[in-house]
C-alpha cells in the first residue's frame, strides 16, 4: 500500500473508472448526463484538479467514455483534458458516429468516428476508411508497429459495413 486517501467523488451510477499516468491517478465517474473528472498526485493521494464535463447523449456508449492519457492529455469523449492541469484543451473528436470507445498508440487515437478511424489529435488530422467500422468495444489493438481490427460488427444493422478482420502495418520506407 502506497497511501489511503478517502477521495468522495460523486456517485458513479453509470461508470467508474481509473487511469495512471505520468504521476497522476485519473478517477472519472459517470451520472446523470455528467463525466466528474478528479485527478490526483499518484505519490501521495493528493488532488491536483477536478473537472465537470457533459455527456454528448446517453446511448451508444457515450455515458461510459473510458479516460484514455496520452502525451500529457486525458481524452473523455467529448473532452480533452491537460493531465497537469485539468485546462480544457481544444481539441474536438473527429466527427462521424462514435459509438464503442478508442484506444491509442504512442502518436494516434484509433477509434469509430463513423468510419474507422485513426486520429492524430495534437497535428488535428483524422484519416478514415470508408465502409470499415471496429467493433463497438476494444478490439483494435495498435501494437509493435501494426494495427489490428478484428471483425466485430457481424450483425450490426446500422450501415452497409465491410465485415471483416484488418492488419495494418506501418510503412517504414
Amino acid at each position: 500500500l502506497l497511501w489511503e486517501r478517502e477521495a468522495k467523488p460523486q456517485p458513479g451510477r453509470v461508470a467508474v473508472y481509473l487511469a495512471h499516468s505520468d504521476d497522476k491517478l485519473v478517477l472519472v465517474t459517470s451520472d446523470n448526463g455528467f463525466f466528474h473528472t478528479y485527478a490526483f498526485d499518484a505519490s501521495n493521494g493528493k488532488s491536483v484538479w477536478r473537472k465537470k464535463a457533459a455527456w454528448e447523449v446517453d446511448h451508444h456508449g457515450k455515458a461510459i467514455s473510458r479516460p484514455l492519457i496520452l502525451n500529457g492529455a486525458v481524452y473523455l469523449r467529448p473532452v480533452v483534458f491537460d493531465l497537469k492541469t485539468g485546462e480544457l484543451l481544444k481539441r474536438p473528436f473527429p466527427a462521424g458516429h462514435q459509438c464503442g470507445t478508442y484506444v491509442a498508440s504512442e502518436s494516434a487515437l484509433f477509434l469509430r468516428a463513423g468510419d474507422m478511424c485513426v486520429w492524430e489529435a495534437e497535428a488535428g488530422k483524422a484519416s478514415k476508411w470508408a465502409r470499415l467500422r471496429p467493433d463497438c468495444w476494444i478490439s483494435t489493438i495498435p501494437a509493435d508497429g501494426m494495427l489490428l481490427s478484428p471483425e466485430g460488427g457481424g450483425g450490426c444493422s446500422c450501415g452497409s459495413w465491410l465485415q471483416t478482420s484488418l492488419g495494418f502495418r506501418v510503412n517504414t520506407d
